[in-house]
């Protein structure tokens, strides 16, 4: 899968988590926001007519609402980006389990929210995790399910280290709603 993402495919994205992770909401040792800026509420599209609801709160979509909590979905920020960390679920065990954090940066640019994902399909995974292993100094860990089998990379950049991965990057694939 390569290119652009519905927002369908991006709440399920979100759902079901990608394949690298991080050990907690990002960027470390940054103040979480307890809302989102008045400048982002609204409804958006994106190219194929899904909406997006951002309130001052959390946002939804057709079939899903997500409220900012401290041990579910966070909000921060870090220069121009907005980082949105959401925390995983294990993906064979118990609905209430969780592990890891997906993080999604994204940008109000010219009344458009742009989100940033780190591209892992087809042939992106192994030159995402090289890249990976230059910027971070921790290592990066393979996790594995109740089954044994490959489940997702978990890493832990330090605040500079998630700034250098914004700079160079490694999010780097996009999707665009429009404000309506």
């Amino acid at each position: 899968m390569t290119g652009k993402l519905s927002l369908v495919a991006a709440i399920i994205f979100l759902a079901s988590c990608s394949v690298i992770r991080f050990t907690n909401p990002q960027p470390e040792n940054t103040r979480q926001l307890s809302e989102f800026p008045e400048q982002l509420t609204g409804i958006y599209i994106d190219k194929d007519g899904d909406t997006l609801k951002v309130s001052k709160y959390g946002f939804s979509t057709q079939k899903d609402v997500n409220t900012l909590s401290e041990d579910r979905l966070v909000l921060k920020k870090m220069g121009k980006y907005y980082i949105l960390s959401s925390k995983c679920p294990i993906s064979d065990g118990n609905p209430t389990d969780w592990k890891g954090w997906e993080v999604l940066p994204f940008q109000y640019i010219n009344n458009s929210l742009v989100v940033y994902l780190i591209n892992t399909w087809e042939d992106k995974e192994k030159q995402t995790l090289d890249a990976l292993e230059k910027i971070l100094s921790s290592e990066i860990k393979k996790e594995f399910n109740h089954d044994e089998k490959f489940d997702y990379y978990l890493i832990n950049p330090t605040k500079k280290e998630f700034k250098t991965m914004l700079k160079e990057g490694i999010f780097n694939d996009e999707m665009k709603f429009i404000k309506l």
